[in-house]
């Protein structure tokens, strides 16, 4: 395996746990990165938002693999 090949790879990994984080647990997530309670309902919309950008990026790192 080349160092990209590497590089890529861990990176879908990466994005792919953000993508478990923000899309499917977006409230507790949220409730764990800051103090304000009840979690508000449009960051919790925002984290989703940014899950479905990081499935993105994993998509991409998986296509410049192959």
């Amino acid at each position: 395996m080349s160092f990209g090949v590497v590089v890529l790879a861990c990176t879908a990994v990466w994005h792919a746990l953000a993508v478990w984080h923000f899309t499917l647990f977006p409230a507790r997530t949220l409730a764990r990165a800051t103090t304000e309670r009840p979690v508000n309902v449009v960051a919790t919309e925002l984290f989703r938002f940014l899950g479905t950008i990081n499935a993105a990026f994993v998509v991409l790192a998986g296509a410049a693999i192959f």
